[in-house]
């Protein structure tokens, strides 16, 4: 549970708990800080110190302009990327209280940095420079089911209970139905064999308390109140993740903690999965599919273990990966030189036809070249086409030489017919070389 404790004020409020009344302990935690700033923010000019009192005022503006001004003044007070947030706070409680003149929010989103995620090597040597265990399960629990920061913190030992204690290789992580039902909703995921080893020492070692009395309630209010796995906040794993990451030499630009899901996110990308299945498995809004795509735990895990290949750290899954990949160049490799061979095959077809065309050419002229079709060109072999033209130019020779008292040999002829003469020479050639063979 998140210390609310210095903002007991605004929780008292009724307008504060009209606002937040559906609203999830996160977002709850999340809004009243935001606006307990902008109280603190608006007091000296407006001379208010409680929400009842901004809403009053706000209400006796004639002009919401005047409102708008109030908001857009705080939000420019905020972080670059926090302002539209910040915006979104304030408008929200009024327009849940009533309030619902302000026009629309200006200012353009703010494009974040790229940050990239770990490849399993960064994970590999963030861990290195991790000592403590506990972190160390931290980082293979994130990487392994992809769940958000604040999801791995809130986790019991209740949520594995069942799987674990059955020594399922890839047990599920069974998060109550709030969970699932918020606006960040959790994943249906589950944690494999580099994270189940690692939990199962600890448990042994007394460092989890596998202990867990709860009774599965139909009741959606009641959650699991178990031991937490992790013992600490945000803020402590964050620093420590980052101290890892800085000592391991990685990429400033990764998210410590975030940049664990993204690596989770991409591993099942490699694998090919319906889009659907992926988004439950991540955690991601499925819109209207929700109600037409099946929550089958056991489908899901099958296709959790066919992406585990990417997901897992061990020396055996990286042969295994470097085996598949070799395979899969391999297939492509001959995959390309099956297509260059047709296209060479293809290539000469064409000529040997051009080839048989130009030599009907000599020995018939245009004439029968036009009534001859493809097929009956196939079907006569180049080698009688060269016989025969050569035989034509026998005779045309004798002629020729009949005739050189009265007209000199054609000179271009002279050389067709030497062509003709080395290539009948090569084949055969090739053809005793075959024989002797």
């Amino acid at each position: 549970m998140r210390d609310l404790s210095s903002l007991e004020y605004l929780l008292n409020d009724p307008s504060i708990e009209r606002w937040l009344r559906k609203r999830p302990e996160l977002t709850r935690y999340y809004y009243l800080k935001r606006f307990d700033k902008f109280l603190s923010f608006i007091g000296p000019e407006l001379g208010v110190k409680e929400p009842k009192e901004f809403l009053a005022w706000a209400k006796s503006r004639t002009d919401s302009l005047d409102v708008l001004d109030i908001v857009e003044k705080f939000g420019e007070s905020q972080s670059k990327y926090s302002q539209r947030f910040a915006q979104a706070v304030v408008r929200s409680y009024l327009k849940r209280n009533g309030y619902a003149n302000l026009g629309t929010m200006t200012g353009r989103a703010t494009h974040k940095d790229i940050h990239p995620e770990y490849k399993r090597e960064e994970v590999i040597e963030l861990l290195g420079f991790l000592d403590d265990k506990i972190q160390k399960l931290y980082v293979y629990l994130a990487k392994d089911s992809g769940l958000r920061a604040a999801d791995i913190l809130s986790l019991r030992y209740g949520h594995v209970k069942d799987d674990f204690e059955s020594e399922k290789g890839f047990v599920h992580i069974a998060f109550e139905p709030q969970f699932y039902e918020r606006r960040k909703a959790s994943g249906i995921t589950f944690i494999g064999p580099n994270t189940v080893k690692l939990l199962r020492e600890l448990v042994k070692a007394g460092k989890i308390r596998a202990e867990c009395s709860c009774i599965p309630s139909k009741n959606k209010a009641v959650l699991h109140e178990c031991p937490l796995i992790f013992p600490f906040k945000y803020p402590t794993i964050n620093v420590g993740l980052r101290l890892a990451r800085n000592k391991a030499g990685l990429d400033a630009r990764i998210q410590p903690s975030h940049g664990l899901r993204k690596f989770f996110t991409n591993s099942l990308s490699r694998v090919g999965m319906d889009h659907h299945r992926k988004l439950q498995l991540e955690g991601h809004s499925l819109g209207v599919e929700w109600s037409y795509t099946a929550q089958d735990i056991e489908e899901l895990r099958k296709l959790y273990q066919q992406a585990y290949q990417f997901l897992d750290l061990s020396e055996e899954a990286a042969a295994d990966s470097r085996l598949k990949e070799l395979e899969k160049s391999l297939a492509e490799k001959t995959q390309y030189i099956e297509a260059l061979k047709s296209e060479l095959e293809e290539r000469v077809r064409v000529l040997e036809h051009k080839n048989k065309t130009m030599m009907l050419y000599q020995l018939a002229g245009p004439d029968i070249v036009l009534d001859v079709t493809p097929e009956d060109l196939r079907r006569i072999s180049a080698e009688e086409l060269e016989r025969a033209l050569m035989q034509f130019l026998y005779t045309k020779a004798r002629e020729a030489r009949e005739a050189t008292r009265k007209h000199p040999v054609d000179p271009a002829l002279q050389e067709l017919g030497r062509q003709i003469g080395r290539r009948i020479a090569e084949r055969r050639r090739e053809a005793e070389t075959t024989r002797t063979r």
